[in-house]
């Protein structure tokens, strides 16, 4: 969505050229994906990153994940070409 091939887990969304209408694009996204209630203000102050966004959303949904399984779930989705993403994120809506 941010128009980079890479992205680090610790790149800030704003430091990449982010603003508050691809936030809340960004924020929708992850929403429907999750099916959770993530405030807008959560990427737009409080956790800009990957990495705060997926503590974000463990937080809200309880989970149990270890830390160790949650760094290399990161790791593989920081390595994942942007088509591969969008093609990830397509097939969990429509598994919904």
């Amino acid at each position: 969505m941010i128009g980079f091939e890479k992205v680090g887990i610790h790149d800030n969304f704003f430091e990449l050229g982010g603003h508050s209408l691809l936030a809340v694009q960004v924020t929708s996204r992850l929403r429907e994906t999750f099916t959770l209630d993530l405030p807008l203000r959560t990427l737009l102050f409080e956790t800009p990153t990957i990495e705060g966004l997926a503590a974000a959303i463990a937080d809200q949904k309880g989970s149990d994940v270890n830390p160790e399984d949650m760094e290399r779930l990161l790791a593989e989705i920081e390595n994942l070409a942007p088509e591969e993403l969008d093609q990830e994120l397509a097939q969990e809506s429509i598994s919904k």
